[in-house]
């Protein structure tokens, strides 16, 4: 965010380490969403600093559901113009706001991304203190597809997130097959 490091903001991420690295989804509606969310917090956040913060919600044997929350030290948001702002060409009309140009479609722009992929929006705000904006969005898993008929002749699979190994391995164990769990990778050249 090239606004926000001239202007000396202090950028900042969490990824919970309940997600899943490879998920199925619509990566570059996904990076617009957040080039928007995050311009539009670089662009009214004059010091302090902007996070993006991603979080585990809900988790199934298909499907996993994160929360994305990009918060900001910005001007903040009055309370009866946070629906406006989610309105094509809308944007604040205050004098502490007007120095602040653009086309005002970013929000509006990714709240319809949003919806396209079946989440939500939500933004809070504090006039100011800073924003809030809340993304929820449900990605498919990346699912092992097994044939019965070839489990017995299983004796390795590599899986290197724990979490999903949990989930696919008991895929193989419903199947009959036993398979040991290595904790590492240097401990499998034990077994080869």
């Amino acid at each position: 965010l090239p606004e926000a490091e001239s202007k000396g903001l202090t950028l900042s991420y969490y990824l919970d380490s309940g997600i899943e690295p490879q998920l199925i989804g619509a990566p570059n509606e996904l990076k617009e969403i957040f080039v928007n969310l995050l311009g539009n917090a670089a662009k009214f956040t004059e010091e302090g600093s902007i996070c993006l913060n991603a979080y585990l919600e809900r988790e199934s044997y298909t499907s996993v559901t994160i929360r994305f929350d990009v918060t900001d030290t910005g001007v903040g948001i009055p309370k009866d113009q946070i629906g406006p702002i989610l309105e094509p060409f809308i944007q604040l009309d205050s004098t502490a706001t007007r120095k602040y140009t653009g086309s005002g479609l970013g929000t509006s722009f990714a709240q319809e991304l949003i919806r396209s992929m079946g989440g939500s929006l939500k933004v809070s705000s504090e006039v100011g203190v800073g924003s809030s904006f809340q993304v929820i969005l449900t990605f498919k898993k990346r699912v092992v597809e097994v044939n019965p008929g070839n489990v017995g002749t299983l004796e390795l699979i590599a899986i290197s997130n724990s979490k999903s190994a949990e989930s696919e391995l008991a895929v193989f164990e419903a199947l009959g097959a036993r398979i040991p769990v290595i904790p590492d990778i240097i401990n499998i050249v034990d077994l080869v």
